[in-house]
């Protein structure tokens, strides 16, 4: 459950415990029931709702679908547009720096004659 083993997760209760008050801790469990007992019934509703729209797709709908699901959502992250914009953007740094030493050279090359 969310990456978090047994004891993991006693950890974090106890230090709840001491963090809320054991007065507390009776009030905080009901809350935290309210809290999973709301989101089940949202769950619910929302897979009702979205199961009736379901039976309602095309073909062309479905294509898109499997168009999606095999979408590479890796090049499409913040930090790796980032990334290769950064190195495109040396890369042509590069290239200006490079092209501007072969001018001075020739420049250089034709003043000592």
């Amino acid at each position: 459950m969310f990456g978090i083993n047994g004891a993991e997760l006693l950890v974090i209760l106890v230090v709840a415990a001491f963090v809320i008050g054991p007065k507390n801790v009776a009030e905080a469990m009901v809350t935290l029931r309210r809290a999973v007992t709301a989101f089940r019934k949202w769950s619910a509703r929302l897979r009702a709702e979205t199961s009736g729209d379901l039976a309602n797709l095309t073909a062309e709908d479905l294509e898109n679908l499997k168009k999606l699901r095999n979408l590479n959502l890796d090049s499409l992250s913040p930090k790796q547009m980032i990334r290769n914009a950064v190195r495109e953007e040396i890369d042509e740094w590069m290239k200006a720096a490079a092209s501007s030493e072969v001018q001075k050279r020739g420049e250089n090359e034709g003043e000592q004659k």
